[in-house]
């Protein structure tokens, strides 16, 4: 993916402010997302978090999705 910020920054502004989150970028794949999340926690929150929080349990809905686990994210402490 491309090394372009924009993304995050857009990122960082719909969940503060609670609005609709950005279109993902197409070439976002997984291992991508996981490695920006600090950045996004850092605009966020300072980089504070109250924990982790499993998604997309379900087997079904992960196949829905193209998944084959449950998704993981973060719990901001602000």
């Amino acid at each position: 993916m491309t090394n372009d910020r924009n993304f995050e920054t857009q990122l960082t502004e719909a969940i503060e402010s609670h609005s609709p989150l950005p279109r993902f970028p197409r070439d976002l794949t997984l291992e991508d997302a996981y490695a920006r999340l600090p950045e996004v926690s850092a605009g966020v929150a300072n980089g504070i978090t109250a924990g982790i929080k499993a998604g997309i349990t379900n087997p079904e809905i992960q196949a829905l999705f193209g998944l084959e686990h449950a998704l993981l994210g973060q719990l901001y402490d602000c």
